[in-house]
């Protein structure tokens, strides 16, 4: 796919709004405020805005997931389901920023829809 019809900026950002969500292993909540930051200042892309909200549902279900596999650390069934998260939550967004960068959009894998383009 050659990303027709959005350019190479569009892509760009979109790929680097997806793989920001990683900067939290150096920025201390850096890994939801960069990738929201980018993409308020440039929501006015379509592409750009709808990587948003597949970054935003992604983000939100995954926390949402991590406080459950959490709380069920007590009776010890979390753990596992701590790493598969984790590993869902690293291929996720790699797999949405190849697709972003070759104009095309994916959703993270087993994620709730809390926001839809309108």
């Amino acid at each position: 796919m050659n990303g027709f019809p959005y350019d190479q900026r569009d892509r760009n950002l979109g790929m680097l709004l997806h793989l920001c969500s990683f900067a939290g292993i150096i920025i201390p909540y850096g890994g939801f405020i960069v990738p929201i930051v980018i993409w308020l200042l440039y929501k006015d892309s379509d592409f750009v805005n709808r990587q948003g909200f597949i970054f935003l549902n992604g983000l939100i279900s995954y926390t949402i997931y991590g406080v459950i596999s959490g709380l069920l650390c007590f009776i010890l069934i979390g753990f596992p389901l701590l790493v598969v998260l984790a590993v869902i939550a690293i291929w996720g967004p790699i797999r949405a920023a190849l697709a972003a960068r070759d104009g095309g959009f994916r959703e993270y894998p087993f994620v709730i829809k809390f926001f839809r383009m309108s």
